[in-house]
């Protein structure tokens, strides 16, 4: 087929399109990307604003053809890539106006909370700074919890994670919740700054009655390595956080 006119001109005018273009004839292309993210999140903006939505990364590869067979790190460390739109044996497809959206969190932030106990330490990136539950501790089968936390970054960390709400008993999970936390990719976060997420759990209709435990984790979204809670005292509290206990009852 042939190439739209203009199109190498646009690609050469595109900083996303160009430094992908010239990926792998440069050693030092990935450093490079990371010291202007700024400006690489406008291109990005731009590409969507110029009509453009997918991004496919193919899976095989021609043996004459330099495309990658799964997609690299790289990729994962310019895109989020959580969920595919489509997923085959050959391809997969992904939504970059998502992209933009997690790029570009909206800053009209309401309060923090005024009372707050000792802050969590999450690892060596993140604290738990507050958290509430939205709902009655007295819960029925069916029901979707809602759940509040506030989050602050305090190191920088290129990895992503995933926050998980989770309902158990008896060491066993009932349910469980994995979402990016405050809905921006936790690598975008901006060190020192303050994140409210707002998850929620639902709540198996088939559930036994009796007592549960809210727990929440947080994991490595590529790994799946689960992050360790601590006391400000450095005391550590294990890889999940216990919250609250939930009475299930009866309809």
């Amino acid at each position: 087929a042939r190439v739209p006119p203009g199109t190498y001109d646009y690609i050469n005018a595109n900083l996303l399109l160009a430094d992908l273009k010239k990926h792998g004839e440069n050693d030092n292309w990935f450093s490079k990307h990371n010291s202007r993210g700024e400006e690489w999140e406008v291109a990005l903006a731009q590409l969507v604003e110029d009509g453009f939505r997918w991004l496919i990364l193919h899976r095989e590869v021609p043996q004459a053809s330099t495309y990658f067979i799964e997609p690299p790190d790289w990729i994962f460390e310019l895109f989020t890539l959580e969920i595919p739109v489509y997923e085959d044996s050959e391809a997969l497809i992904y939504d970059i106006t998502n992209e933009v959206k997690l790029f570009h969190p909206a800053d009209d932030l309401p309060p923090l909370p005024a009372y707050v106990g000792d802050v969590i330490h999450v690892g060596d990136t993140f604290h738990l700074y507050s958290w509430l539950l939205l709902d009655s501790v007295d819960v029925q089968p069916c029901q979707t919890l809602a759940i509040e936390s506030w989050w602050q970054k305090v190191q920088r960390d290129n990895a992503s994670y995933i926050l998980t709400p989770i309902l158990a008993r008896d060491n066993r999970q009932a349910a469980i919740t994995n979402k990016t936390p405050a809905d921006v990719h936790t690598r975008r976060w901006k060190i020192d700054r303050y994140y409210r997420d707002q998850a929620e759990l639902t709540v198996p209709c088939d559930v036994e009655t009796g007592k549960y435990d809210l727990l929440l984790g947080m994991k490595d979204n590529r790994t799946g390595e689960p992050l360790e809670f601590r006391y400000s005292s450095g005391d550590s509290i294990g890889h999940l956080y216990y919250m609250t206990t939930l009475n299930v009852e009866a309809d």
